[in-house]
């Protein structure tokens, strides 16, 4: 016994060393955001939807997971911009699905466009999904729920 506790801990320190360095699902999320969605549409002093994307990712954070949208008919079907755990109550999901899930597109008129818009190219099935996937394991700030590299094999 008085060898396995020491190397249950040293695995335990490796195993906790290397999650703190993994970068967190929310910071792939983020850099993806900061990509696609801030040139032009979702920063400056009018961004685009009343929804400005280009702080830092705690300032991005927080104008997105558990806000109400701007747009009416969203927020009459009580949709969040990110509602964590749920997909399909996500607007900023329904915006960026581009009919990868074909049952959570833009459902109605009143939501407005698929985003980012035409010409510029829409977000990769992968980068969909990783939001998909980070909104459904309850949209957390830090920590790596997701794993991306699955995302990316399948």
């Amino acid at each position: 016994m008085k060898k396995t506790l020491p190397l249950f801990f040293c695995l335990f320190f490796i195993l906790l060393n290397e999650n703190s360095r993994a970068q967190s699902t929310f910071s792939k999320v983020y850099t993806i955001l900061q990509t696609k969605c801030t040139a032009g549409c979702h920063s400056g002093s009018s961004p685009s939807g009343n929804l400005n994307l280009s702080g830092t990712e705690t300032n991005v954070y927080n104008a997105i997971v558990n806000v109400n949208p701007v747009n009416p008919e969203a927020l009459g079907m009580a949709y969040k911009r990110v509602k964590p755990g749920y997909p399909h109550q996500s607007f900023l999901l329904k915006k960026i699905n581009n009919y990868l899930d074909a049952d959570n597109g833009l459902s109605s008129i009143y939501f407005g466009n698929n985003m980012p818009p035409y010409p510029n190219p829409p977000l990769t099935p992968y980068e969909i999904d990783l939001v998909a996937s980070w909104i459904i394991h309850g949209a957390p700030q830090s920590g790596a729920p997701v794993n991306d590299q699955l995302i990316s094999d399948f």
